[in-house]
């Protein structure tokens, strides 16, 4: 099977690092679970968390400096045993490099780094989704395909259709996949 696994909220812990700029850069504390979706403000400045994404994207020392999530690494050596593994990811073309660097420095085994995604993954030639995104993962229902969501605060207000399974951590997501 050919799984796309998106990065950021799936194998990188993206927003604690964004939090942790946040709080370094502006003295303001933000929890990881109050980052219920992109435009959440933060105080003393004009910017929501959105802001963020792609100054982070263009400094390769962050990019390599994030901690995988729990799990992901065993997870991701566990379906690469059996399936063929595309990193399919929204981030910019200049984080590219560091990315890859950080998917080999953590030991997180794939097939191909799938840069153009198209809109909500569409152009990922694989049969199951795994992203932390619900209308990505709606999107590549529709397409024909299949689709985990990977739970995390920001997407927990999202209606997630029926069929559409749900995985609270990495175990969950190779209980779905039959591991």
């Amino acid at each position: 099977m050919r799984i796309g696994i998106d990065v950021d909220g799936v194998l990188a812990a993206r927003i604690p690092a964004i939090l942790a700029l946040i709080e370094r850069r502006h003295g303001v504390s933000i929890a990881r679970e109050e980052v219920t979706d992109w435009s959440v403000s933060v105080p003393t400045t004009d910017r929501d968390i959105s802001s963020y994404f792609a100054e982070t994207d263009a400094d390769p020392e962050h990019i390599r400096a994030l901690d995988p999530i729990d799990g992901a690494v065993e997870g991701m050596r566990r379906l690469a045993r059996h399936h063929t593994l595309l990193i399919a990811t929204y981030r910019k073309p200049e984080a590219a490099e560091p990315t890859m660097e950080w998917l080999d420095s953590n030991g997180i085994p794939y097939d191909r780094y799938v840069r153009d995604v198209g809109e909500r993954k569409r152009n990922v030639r694989a049969t199951v989704l795994v992203d932390d995104s619900p209308r990505t993962v709606r999107a590549f229902v529709e397409s024909g395909r299949e689709a985990i969501l990977f739970r995390q605060p920001w997407n927990r207000q999202e209606q997630i259709p029926d069929g559409i399974p749900v995985a609270d951590g990495w175990a969950d997501v190779l209980e779905e996949l039959g591991l």
